[in-house]
């Protein structure tokens, strides 16, 4: 393959003895160029194939929908990750991934919970389903860390490295480029936008800056879309006049013979203002004061106790002596998680916390004990789903189906008002007579409030929230029979029924638990767990049903 000056020459160009050669190779299962030919497609259209071929194959099985994002981040994006690496996707790439991963894991379905809050993990109320922008950006950031892990780089890749990120800002020049609140635009320039990607992803983890305490350090600093000195082109004179000046770094204003700023004069004399304005040169003195102002005093403190004799060390610091960074921060999982909640791209939130006033500390407490339970996957789903109000209920339907024909959005039980969470999981009627029934037939603490009975306040033991669970979860069952199957119910067997429903699955529930619990040798622990005196019991290593 030609490279460089030679890339544009043919096979006939003189001096060039050469049988074949390609316009692209693969190398390490990527394909590279030499920017004639294209290979974008060339490393991603067969990717994106490959992982429509897998979800496919997992589609048909039945999986709750935490199995699917399982399956989706260990059977299909894992193919995504290496070429990642080392290749910039463009957006319509990264939408099309998402896509496809997203209708895998809502069964082709409309998303009704949001995605900040999918994008979220599972103990803090999310699905843990992988944001693939936010993940191929993270793992690409990497690179930050080998570049400039040393101050003088050994490897000449790494010096290539250095080279094209640094000269993402040509009035820095150095990796300080990686301190200052400026976003570059990863289309245009000279710089491949690899690069320019790399360095956005880094400037939007903010990490934190360790404190500079050596005069060398000090007078390197630039002065412009500095996050630290506050200077984003707020004033008359443009941050790009001042460098046009020569004014670029805290050595640019700091007479370093009287250790002292330079006087307001020479500043106006290295700026060139003597054609413009005696407008523009008053601007020039006032934000000069200005900006003065903003550098930190122990950094002019430390600068007034130099000696005058002494040399200045232009050198590049490494990363680590930069950033308070370490091994464990730059991990790909708490670089991902860090980018997540410093774009805002995650949300810990429940719909119900906006109309009932629960704390975000009692919400994490439900999550936990949901993912924590011995409840089957589709029931924690279900019970997930409730949390977020993800329901398609009468009051939402028209909503998120607007061109389907009207249907009846009242409830299916009382058949008087709007079906709602609320109000199907707890304020009708018949479903009060059979949660005062679960409670006082198993021993459920009573709660004071009964609006926050989908387990959003009280939680309880495991006993409780496992029995509370099944109990709407049977509710649920019994209204889509009623919707789907045409099941007709008389009114007044709808809770005789729910009964029925709930003692069936709750004895088959208890007995799954208990073989389990059996077999791991820790029967004593179920009984502790879900065992009522005289109610529910084990008898020689069974479930015994008294009720």
């Amino acid at each position: 393959m030609l490279l460089g000056s030679l890339r544009n020459a043919d096979r006939n160009t003189p001096g060039l003895d050469l049988a074949h050669f390609e316009e692209k190779l693969k190398i390490l299962g990527v394909w590279i160029s030499n920017g004639i030919v294209d290979t974008y497609h060339d490393n991603w259209i067969p990717i994106i194939e490959k992982i429509n071929k897998v979800l496919n194959m997992w589609k048909a099985r039945n999986m709750s929908i935490f199995g699917r994002c399982l399956i989706a981040k260990s059977k299909a994006l894992s193919k995504v990750w290496y070429v990642a690496s080392v290749m910039q996707m463009q957006k319509d790439t990264y939408d099309t991934i998402q896509q496809v991963v997203n209708n895998f894991i809502w069964f082709g379905k409309k998303q009704i919970i949001s995605k900040a809050i999918c994008y979220n993990k599972r103990q803090e109320g999310g699905l843990s389903n992988v944001h693939v922008e936010a993940k191929c950006r993270t793992i690409r950031v990497k690179w930050i860390r080998k570049v400039f892990q040393v101050s003088n780089q050994t490897e000449d890749w790494q010096a290539l490295g250095t080279q094209f990120i640094i000269k993402c800002n040509l009035s820095i020049l150095s990796i300080r480029v990686l301190c200052f609140k400026y976003r570059y635009d990863e289309k245009n320039g000279n710089v491949p936008g690899f690069y320019k990607e790399i360095i956005n992803t880094w400037l939007s983890l903010k990490f934190e800056r360790k404190p500079l305490n050596n005069t060398s350090d000090i007078l390197e600093e630039h002065l412009w879309n500095n996050e630290t000195l506050k200077t984003f082109n707020e004033g008359t004179v443009r941050n790009a006049e001042w460098c046009l000046g020569g004014i670029k770094k805290i050595g640019d204003i700091w007479n370093k013979t009287k250790n002292e700023f330079l006087d307001p004069n020479v500043i106006n004399e290295k700026m060139g203002t003597v054609n413009r304005t005696i407008n523009f040169r008053m601007s020039v003195i006032r934000e000069y004061q200005i900006l003065k102002g903003k550098i930190p005093n122990e950094w002019v403190e430390i600068l007034e106790r130099r000696e005058r004799d002494e040399q200045i060390e232009h050198r590049n610091p490494n990363i680590s002596e930069m950033f308070e960074i370490d091994k464990n921060k730059m991990a790909t999982r708490n670089v991902y998680t860090r980018y997540l909640e410093s774009n805002k791209i995650v949300k810990m939130e429940h719909k119900w916390n906006n109309d009932n006033n629960i704390s975000i500390e009692k919400l994490e407490e439900f999550d936990k004990m949901n993912l924590g339970s011995d409840l089957e996957n589709n029931i924690k789903e279900f019970i997930w789903k409730i949390s977020h109000t993800g329901l398609i209920l009468g009051d939402t339907r028209a909503v998120w189906y607007p061109n389907d024909p009207p249907v009846e959005n009242t409830c299916k039980f009382c058949k008087q008002f709007i079906e709602t969470h609320t109000h199907l999981f707890n304020d009708c009627m018949y479903i009060n007579r059979f949660i005062e029934w679960t409670r006082t037939t198993y021993i459920l603490r009573v709660q004071n409030n009964v609006k926050l009975e989908i387990f959003l306040n009280g939680l309880g033991n495991d006993k409780e929230f496992l029995f509370k669970a099944i109990s709407k979860f049977e509710i649920w069952k019994l209204r889509n029979r009623i919707i789907f199957d045409n099941a007709q119910i008389e009114p007044e067997n709808i809770v005789n029924t729910l009964k029925t429903m709930f003692k069936s699955k709750l004895k088959t529930t208890l007995e799954i638990l208990l073989a389990k619990y059996n077999g791991e040798k820790k029967t004593q622990i179920f009984i502790n767990k879900y065992c009522v005196e005289n109610i529910l019991t084990v008898r020689d290593n069974r479930f015994i049903d008294i009720v």
